[in-house]
């Protein structure tokens, strides 16, 4: 049975005690969270049709999000209130289609790193897929809007074993510092790792380690512990618990928790953690003129 059907209500899920029930294991950590907070309207108006969405790991207060397809080549640097505090402008990187983004280690371990992912492809036309990486910058929050011109960012190239695909998420893992990248419209959505350490002069050929029983996954995230892993789709977040010793693909084979409180967005595709996994935020595009906005659900014990 398709995880979207199996998973349509929240009765379909084990919770006792707070302590949820997947695959005979258990987990302490409460999947329970409150009610969708509003935390602001998205004050900056080039943000109309926010894709992804980033905590930063070294600012307390900071987000970053980008546009869809046909954006510029900008990350946008807001605050929990959705407040815009600046731009980063990335030299070299083309923003031919960006669907995700996300903050983890990297390359040097003593630094937090930036991923933006370019893998959209609604039409399954482009062989070649990207991944752009650079150091989260120094940012001068007491002086804002600022422009940010980000000039070291390394390009990673791949390909799909298997033809062109249409992927709107990107995950990271921290502890092997794996890249994930999940397909949006099979049936079964398709699973590709790109193993650490990723090529930034040859086109890797991305691994096919499995498939997900969802379809039309638009984001998703692993929480900096590397344990949680949330998803999302245009209806649904799900959470799949993660024991340190699994890697990632092992992990959709559990089964999720639904989070009963979320509330879908207009065309809602950005979604990650609070760094110290106390809850998730989400995003919204802008429709029929009304203004986006940034939402938050506190983990509760």
């Amino acid at each position: 049975m398709n995880l979207l059907n199996q998973f349509s209500s929240i009765k379909n899920v084990v919770v006792i005690s707070s302590v949820l029930v997947v695959n005979s294991f258990l987990y302490s950590q409460s999947q329970n969270f409150s009610k969708r907070i509003d935390l602001g309207i998205i004050q900056n108006d080039k943000i109309s049709e926010a894709s992804g969405l980033a905590k930063s790991r070294i600012y307390k207060d900071v987000l970053y999000t980008h546009n869809d397809s046909g954006g510029k080549n900008v990350i946008y640097v807001i605050d929990k209130a959705g407040k815009s505090l600046g731009e980063l402008i990335i030299d070299g990187c083309k923003a031919r289609d960006w669907e995700d983004i996300a903050v983890a280690p990297g390359p040097s371990k003593e630094k937090s790193y930036i991923y933006i992912a370019n893998i959209g492809d609604n039409k399954a036309v482009r062989s070649k897929k990207y991944i752009y990486r650079f150091p989260e910058p120094e940012l001068k929050l007491v002086d804002t809007p600022f422009r940010l011109l980000i000039q070291d960012a390394e390009t990673i190239t791949f390909q799909y074993p298997d033809g062109n695909r249409d992927a709107e998420t990107l995950l990271v893992d921290s502890i092997t510092l794996n890249l994930y990248v999940i397909t949006k419209r099979e049936e079964n959505v398709r699973i590709y790792c790109l193993p650490y350490p990723q090529s930034t002069s040859e086109v890797i050929i991305a691994d096919f380690t499995g498939e997900l029983g969802l379809t039309l996954v638009v984001g998703g995230d692993i929480l900096s512990s590397g344990t949680d892993v949330i998803i999302k789709t245009y209806e649904r977040v799900y959470i799949f618990n993660r024991k340190v010793t699994e890697n990632v693909t092992d992990v959709f084979k559990n089964s999720p928790v639904v989070i009963p409180s979320y509330i879908p967005e207009p065309k809602g595709e950005g979604i990650c953690w609070e760094t110290d996994g106390s809850g998730f935020y989400t995003i919204s595009e802008e429709k029929h003129n009304k203004p986006a906005h940034l939402y938050f659900y506190k983990r509760i014990d």
